[in-house]
C-alpha cells in the first residue's frame, strides 16, 4: 500500500491534511489545523508504515467508511 498526503490551505485559514492510499483518498483521516508545523508533522505520521495491529484495524475501518461515501 502507498501512502501520500496532501496540505493545502482553505479559505479559513486552516491547514487541511489529506491522506491518500494507493492515490485514493481517504476523507474521513482529513485533519484540519492552523499550525502550519502540526499539519507538516501530521502529514509525515499519516505516512509512516503501520506495524500496530490496531492501527491496522483502524485503518482498515477508516477504508470501509470511505468507500461508502
Amino acid at each position: 500500500m502507498t501512502r501520500t498526503t496532501k496540505i493545502k490551505r482553505n479559505e479559513w485559514d486552516e491547514y487541511e491534511v489529506h491522506l491518500y492510499e494507493d492515490g485514493t483518498h481517504v476523507e474521513a483521516a482529513t485533519y484540519f489545523t492552523d499550525d502550519k508545523e502540526d499539519a507538516t508533522l501530521t502529514a509525515k505520521a499519516m505516512c509512516k508504515p503501520i506495524t500496530d495491529p490496531a492501527a491496522i484495524r483502524c485503518t482498515s475501518f477508516l477504508s470501509q467508511i470511505s468507500a461508502r461515501g
